[in-house]
């Protein structure tokens, strides 16, 4: 099956160097030695669990609670970042002391 394999990736290989559309070979690709992924493991095995639960009516599906925070540009950060929450810093002050630019304004969850 080895041998097969690489022949059909040596077509495509030389396929694409030519030019040439190898879209209808793709379909045909043997894929029983690939990894798969997320379809196995621990991602796999947390997704079946959360469905489970969710299917016996035990989880809450309730986003977490979201509230305003300021993100924007600081002398010692240059790229945009977490400034505070809303609540907790004023934007149009930091603006006008020049404290901060390029602020913004964005929902956000305060869980983790």
């Amino acid at each position: 099956m080895a041998t097969a394999s690489r022949q059909y990736a040596d077509t495509v290989a030389r396929a694409a160097h030519s030019g040439r559309a190898t879209r209808a070979r793709a379909a045909v690709v043997n894929t029983s030695e690939m990894a798969k992924g997320y379809a196995e493991g621990p991602a796999a095995e947390e997704a079946e669990a959360r469905r489970d639960a969710l299917e016996r009516g035990e989880l809450n599906e309730e986003p977490p609670p979201e509230r305003p925070a300021v993100y924007g540009s600081t002398a010692d950060d240059p790229d945009q970042h977490f400034l505070g929450w809303l609540d907790d810093v004023d934007p149009d002050k930091l603006f006008a002391d020049g404290d901060a630019w390029g602020i913004t304004v964005v929902r956000r969850s305060d869980a983790g």
